[in-house]
């Protein structure tokens, strides 16, 4: 078979997905058994529960996405580790609430073609909800150089005694801090964007600690106070050394802190907004 028909097939093969009731799945702890979901069912596990898909796939770049059904026992703080053989590719932690029956992406990444295992466990205790995976094979050109995370997704998560105030969420309280985990980034500089209403009555000293793999990459405080001209404000530049950026936004209790977006763009990418500076 020549190589461009080869290419052609590899562009063409629909999402590979691995069902929970299939044999590529195993699992440790008592779970029950709900209707709904993905194909029609999902497990519920309690917090000793350990859920795993196996799996291989031709080398490439793939989306990971999992499924999170419209369901009262989805949980905060659920833990999804894949692995490429011995080594860890990704571990991401999700809130399980906001997903309303729907596909969620815990990022693109570059396989290698070795067996896969994609591990699920609460990671603060609790329950946790267990629907179907996908393997989506991304096309050669694609590049993720705008990545996004705003209160109510997946992706964010908080602690404390934040408020609504809009679409954002908002605290006066010290010790609260909302928590945006960006996963898939390429290793390289990107800018760091925040988006927030401006207000007299905001925090003048709002924290943006940005980690990776637990050691610090940098911290940037801003006065929320102040407007820029565009949605987005860059509040500085970071080089990302691995796929996962968690950004912790806190405060010294000082004011109205403001949790909106946050947003991650690669500093090669021309047409992307890299905001602005007030």
């Amino acid at each position: 078979m020549r190589a461009d028909v080869i290419r052609v097939e590899l562009l063409d093969r629909p999402p590979e997905i691995l069902e929970e009731t299939g044999f590529q799945f195993t699992a440790e702890g008592a779970s029950v058994r709900q209707a709904g979901g993905h194909a029609g069912g999902f497990e519920v596990f309690g917090p000793d529960g350990v859920a795993r898909f196996t799996h291989e796939s031709p080398p490439g770049s793939y989306g990971i996405e999992v499924y999170l059904p419209a369901t009262p026992f989805a949980a905060d703080g659920v833990e999804y580790a894949l692995s490429e053989g011995s080594s860890l590719v990704v571990s991401v932690v999700l809130d399980q609430r906001p997903g309303g029956g729907r596909w969620i992406t815990l990022g693109h990444y570059r396989l290698n073609g070795g067996p896969l295992e994609l591990a699920i466990h609460p990671s603060e205790g609790g329950s946790m909800v267990v629907d179907s995976v996908r393997f989506v094979l991304d096309p050669p050109e694609f590049r993720q150089d705008e990545l996004e995370v705003r209160p109510g997704a997946p992706h964010y998560r908080e602690s404390g005694a934040w408020a609504p105030l809009g679409a954002e969420r908002t605290t006066q309280t010290e010790h609260d801090a909302a928590i945006y985990n960006f996963a898939g980034l390429e290793s390289g500089p990107y800018d760091v964007l925040v988006d927030y209403q401006p207000g007299p009555d905001n925090a003048n000293a709002a924290s943006y600690e940005l980690t990776s793999g637990g050691a610090i990459v940098d911290t940037f405080v801003i006065d929320q106070r102040l407007a820029v001209a565009g949605n987005w404000r860059r509040i500085g530049a970071i080089f990302a050394p691995g796929p996962i950026i968690s950004v912790r936004l806190s405060h010294d209790g000082v004011g109205l802190l403001r949790a909106g977006g946050v947003r991650l763009v690669a500093q090669g990418c021309a047409g992307c907004d890299h905001g602005e500076v007030p």
